[in-house]
């Protein structure tokens, strides 16, 4: 682990450079003879051939290199890319690692496809450049500190002895550098090249045994980087023959991979401590990822937040091109023991054992599964899970369907539960025809890509941030100040405004994101909670909003709202809204204004869609209503109208409108649409829509 901190050290740090190069091309090999830099002179004999050294030789990748130094070689691997617990980028590599000797000790050498390298990081990105830059340019005295190697401003380091060192297909650099680690201060010997063809990048790094840490530490916290480098006693460290029989073993690496290495480049990554995510901007948009608190949504639709569950790690896309955001949910279940937390629903519980014991039967290597299907089950880097495209059409648009891709997955340790919803957008597309549509096998493959790309480690979430209150604590609030809309404002109608208060917690037990405004009293409006409240400790204050549209009724709203702890208590003062809704304007020249009654046979009254149509069908005007408006007003043009309705989101041939029967009662069972006259700077009252019972096709909807 701590030479995946090392190199994700490597990948992502450059702020000790300034103003670094930014070349266009990579680097082609430039004579040795005229750019080899000598910063420490030193006397080399000729290495000794005389026996073969042993060579390491992987998918591709092959080098010479002496035991006597590196030591056996152990091991030969293809890494998949992952996360460290810092949240650093290890891409995907091919790795050797071998057993050292006495003066090395476990080096390490890795081959990073520079695709992915690059998509780690913007920070990845740039050092590659510069390290371009240096192998293209080959400077006979390199800028010091070294900008190959950055490190934190609280990482003592320094570099020395750097050598230009050409390979068989590519160029590199070599040099030492001192590191900080948890154990303290390490020397290493480091090399880094690029190959000829621009595609691979290589770093080798060989941890001395031999160094005098405790000298180096006082000589580098006393003395600039200058005197170190031309005080080489202070290193006490002569390596003799070694720089040549390393630069003789790089002389002999070859770099050139099968075709199972690598994997289609990523275009970028996510990544958080313990969670690393590949995928494409252009199909999910902008990639955003955060800890929240753990909430449970069952399958009725309602949302129970769980107390002394660690956080779930959430990564929501925002892309405006589709009809919902994609959302990547991963919720803790169960501790290191393998036992489920007590808070975790008996559904939420099922879902994870139904997953274990499925994958268990479909997930054979050799089970054969349909990968262009709408359902197989699919595996991640550290877990595995079931795939499925399911069908759905968004209201009001009968030429649009909206496909969803949805995974629910577990983590190998079956700490972690995995759900991921992404829209996938193809016009006019049924379900019956969706695997021939154009583009949809290219999408379904590119998410589960990105699906497979998922690596989570153990201790991704731990901590919980929801505190658990004393069971004898008190629940109580206290209004202190308006912050948005002061009484009396004048809202226009239709228009959606946000309402904010000051709210001290005046009890002793701790506010947290469980906690909810509800609706206490006052008229009806249309509201949503903008957020969710964070922690508020007791004696401290938060602000509350809600976003409320002012209705189109003409009139004075006022509304109360209370807070409720996580069992749905309410509690505290109350805090409340109070504005107006402006009557239509009867001065607009050529208009006049129409109002009236809403109704609807049973239930609740939904939201609807109210036409005013001119009796010729020469024009329509429409007005959109909320759920549970019982009034309407509106301007209109001057003329004769036709006034109908239908509830948002049908797209039958039935509706309710302004009838005979409302005007003769109902029970005379005429449905035939009045006329209604709009005159100018005059309100016309009384035009109720609330005439259900037409037989379908009656009216002219759209």
């Amino acid at each position: 682990m701590r030479y995946l901190l090392l190199l994700s050290l490597i990948l992502g740090l450059v702020a000790c450079v300034k103003s670094p190069p930014k070349p266009e091309d990579l680097p082609t090999r430039a004579a040795a003879a005229t750019t080899v830099p000598t910063i420490v002179k030193r006397q080399v004999s000729s290495t000794d051939s005389s026996t073969p050294s042993p060579t390491v030789n992987y998918q591709g990748v092959t080098m010479a290199y002496s035991d006597q130094l590196l030591g056996v070689s152990l091991e030969s691997r293809h890494e998949l890319s992952k996360v460290d617990n810092l949240g650093n980028v290890l891409p995907e590599n091919i790795s050797f690692s071998f057993a050292g000797s006495e003066l090395f000790k476990t080096p390490e050498l890795r081959v990073f496809p520079a695709a992915h390298y690059k998509a780690s990081s913007a920070e990845a990105s740039s050092h590659l450049s510069m390290l371009a830059s240096i192998l293209r340019d080959q400077p006979v005295q390199p800028t010091a500190p070294l900008p190959l190697f950055p490190l934190p401003e609280t990482i003592s380091t320094f570099e020395h002895l750097p050598t230009y060192v050409n390979f068989e297909n590519g160029i590199g650099i070599s040099f030492l550098a001192q590191i900080e680690q948890d154990s303290g201060q390490q020397i290493f010997y480091i090399f880094q090249g690029i190959t000829d063809d621009q595609e691979y990048y290589v770093t080798a790094l060989l941890p001395l045994n031999t160094a005098d840490s405790t000298t180096v530490n006082s000589a580098a916290s006393e003395e600039t980087y200058a005197q170190i480098a031309n005080r080489e006693d202070l290193l006490k460290l002569e390596l003799g023959d070694t720089q040549n029989i390393l630069s003789d073993s790089f002389h002999s690496l070859r770099i050139e991979p099968r075709s199972e290495f690598p994997s289609p480049a990523p275009a970028a990554y996510i990544s958080y401590p313990g969670v690393l995510l590949a995928y494409d901007p252009d199909l999910s948009g902008e990639a955003a990822v955060e800890k929240t608190p753990p909430v449970f949504v069952s399958s009725t639709g309602s949302s129970l937040f769980l107390p002394g569950l660690p956080d779930a790690i959430q990564i929501a896309f925002n892309n405006e091109g589709l009809e919902n955001d994609p959302i990547l949910k991963i919720q803790p279940v169960r501790g290191a023991t393998g036992q489920f937390f007590p808070s975790i629903p008996s559904e939420q519980q099922q879902l994870v054992q139904m997953l274990e014991t499925s994958a268990k039967e479909n997930m054979d290597p050799d089970a054969s599964q349909d990968a262009e299907g709408l359902e197989r089950w699919l595996s991640f880097h550290s877990g595995y899970g079931f795939r499925q495209v399911v069908e759905s059409t968004p209201a009001g648009d009968t030429d649009q369907t909206l496909h969803i891709y949805q995974y629910k997955g577990i983590t190998e340790d079956g700490r972690y539960l995995i759900e991921f919803h992404h829209p996938i957008q193809i016009q006019g597309s049924q379900e019956s025809d969706l695997e021939n549509a154009a583009g949809y096998q290219t999408i379904l493959s590119q998410l589960d890509q990105m699906i497979q790309s998922l690596d989570i480690a153990p201790d991704a979430s731990t901590d919980s941030s929801i505190p658990v209150n004393s069971p004898d604590c008190t629940l109580d609030a206290q209004f202190v100040k308006d912050i948005t809309i002061p009484d009396q404002t004048v809202v226009e109608r239709g228009e959606a405004f946000t309402k904010t208060w000051r709210v001290r917690n005046t009890g002793t037990c701790s506010w947290t994101p469980a906690y909810q405004i509800k609706i206490a009293g006052g008229n009806p409006l249309s509201w949503s909670n903008l957020k969710l409240l964070d922690v508020v400790p007791a004696g401290e204050e938060t602000e509350i909003s809600v976003e409320i549209i002012s209705p189109e009724i003409p009139g004075k709203y006022q509304a109360w709202w209370q807070l409720s702890d996580e069992m749905g208590i309410q509690f505290g003062t109350f805090f409340y809204v109070l504005f107006e809704a402006p009557k239509p304007a009867t001065d607009i020249p050529g208009y006049g204004v129409i109002q009236g009654e809403i109704g609807y046979p049973a239930g609740d009254i939904p939201g609807m869609t109210i036409y005013f149509m001119r009796t010729d069908g020469s024009q329509r005007f429409a007005l959109d209503t909320e759920d549970g408006w019982n009034n309407y007003a509106n301007e209109l043009p001057v003329g004769n109208y036709y006034i109908f309705a239908r509830v948002a989101g049908d797209q039958s041939d039935s509706g309710g409108g302004y009838t005979a029967g409302v005007l003769c009662g109902l029970n005379c069972k005429d449905h035939t649409l009045v006329e209604v006259r709009i005159e100018e700077g005059k309100v016309t009252n009384d035009i109720n829509v609330i005439d259900w019972y037409a037989p379908a096709g009656t009216f002219p909807l759209p």
